[in-house]
């Protein structure tokens, strides 16, 4: 009689098969956490033109949606900014129109500058609104002071109108002060040049932001400051000095007025950018689900009949390994 051993062969392809399970049970297992094929190139047929083109697209819309969320949040504070001192520089002009006019039953003569000097400190501290760690006024400044405080310009104009008591002569000395080249420039400003226009992914340019030392701005401080020293002029020319700083603040809040326009401008361009951007990345997400996803529930349906498959190898495997000559024997 022949005796016959354990088949060897079909503990070899047991083992085979073990291994086949378990790098599956892997790859399922993967796939139930992450929703994704591991098999890239099977999910694709080996043509992964696609897949590459809607990767290509997620790689640059994700930077390209937090530039912009970067950029439209600049643009929303600093438009912010420039209503709130709009805002309070009018109440400044409509107060020093009601001085000046002689038919209101206000003294000219007893008009408080008080009120224009809080209204200037508080639009210089409104000046230094920053978005992301950088002054939003400052040009290209980074992260610095944008304005000195605006003691230091109290400081030079009244260093610039001593002595002086004639309306002309004050309004000329403070025009000095918010010229180009003047102390508002050189001493008080303390950013950079303006920035260069913000162009979007889509090709479309915005206007920058002004700095604290636009022509506007300087024309606003410039009224404001006429209204904060008007005490120093003769009394007889007191009320027209008045009128005229505030018709310089209403015709600079005007300017302001454009300024804020163009902002919600850009802040229309940038969200419909924000729009395409996010139709871009979701269609080209849908096409990496439909190419490599892999359904959450099938996977773990998988993984657990895997588990099965492959403890049931395991045990066939043991109990072949332990057969001995004894058990083949009739």
């Amino acid at each position: 009689m022949i005796l016959t051993s354990p088949d060897t062969l079909l503990q070899s392809g047991l083992i085979r098969q073990i291994g086949q399970l378990r790098t599956r049970l892997d790859q399922s297992s993967i796939e139930m956490v992450t929703g994704r094929r591991t098999d890239i190139l099977e999910a694709v047929r080996g043509d992964n033109d696609v897949l590459l083109r809607a990767q290509a697209v997620i790689d640059t819309a994700q930077p390209a949606q937090a530039r912009l969320a970067v950029v439209e949040g600049r643009y929303r504070v600093a438009g912010s900014a420039l209503e709130t001192i709009r805002d309070l520089t009018g109440e400044v002009s409509r107060a020093a129109q009601s001085a000046g006019d002689l038919a209101s039953g206000v003294d000219a003569n007893k008009f408080a500058a008080t009120e224009a000097r809080t209204a200037l400190a508080s639009a210089f501290s409104t000046l230094e609104a920053r978005f992301g760690g950088r002054s939003l006024f400052g040009g290209d400044l980074g992260s610095g002071r944008v304005l000195e405080d605006v003691t230091v310009l109290l400081g030079e104009i009244q260093t610039a109108t001593a002595g002086l008591t004639t309306a002309a002569s004050i309004e000329a000395a403070i025009d000095t002060i918010f010229a180009p080249g003047g102390a508002f420039e050189t001493v008080v400003y303390s950013g950079g040049a303006p920035l260069a226009d913000p162009e979007l992914e889509n090709g479309l340019t915005l206007t920058t932001l002004p700095t604290a030392d636009s022509e506007t701005l300087r024309q606003l401080f410039k009224g404001l400051s006429m209204v904060a020293f008007n005490d120093q002029v003769d009394p007889d020319e007191r009320a027209q000095f008045l009128r005229d700083g505030a018709e310089i603040i209403e015709t600079a809040r005007e300017a302001t007025i454009a300024d804020e326009a163009s902002i919600g401008l850009a802040l229309n361009a940038i969200q419909a950018e924000m729009d395409r951007q996010d139709d871009l990345l979701f269609d080209a997400e849908v096409t990496l689900e439909n190419l490599i996803g892999r359904d959450p529930f099938d996977a773990a349906t998988e993984t657990q009949a895997l588990e099965a498959r492959l403890q049931a190898a395991y045990t066939v495997t043991s109990r072949l390994s332990s057969l001995r000559l004894t058990n083949f024997l009739r």
